[in-house]
């Protein structure tokens, strides 16, 4: 299992989605109103839009919202 947090991680995580790897992708919730224009015309989704294109690939990939910056919200993600 390998943790990918923010949508930035897309592409590290459909690198290791073919490799064998499961998926948990978290990033913070964010409004369609804050997301940047290209991401609107893309009909992009966030995380749900990576966890799509990782099972795509026969890969568990929940998507999971959390503000890892949030010491609470880390500490329940992580474990820790």
């Amino acid at each position: 299992m390998a943790w990918a947090t923010h949508p930035g991680t897309e592409r590290p995580a459909l690198k290791l989605a073919p490799q064998g790897a499961d998926l948990a992708i978290i990033d913070v919730g964010r409004d369609a109103s804050g997301l940047p224009p290209a991401e609107l015309r893309q009909a992009w989704q966030s995380i749900d839009s990576v966890a799509d294109e990782v099972e795509a690939l026969v890969r568990r990939c929940p998507p999971r919202y959390a503000d890892l910056g949030n010491p609470m919200q880390y500490q329940r993600w992580s474990g820790r």
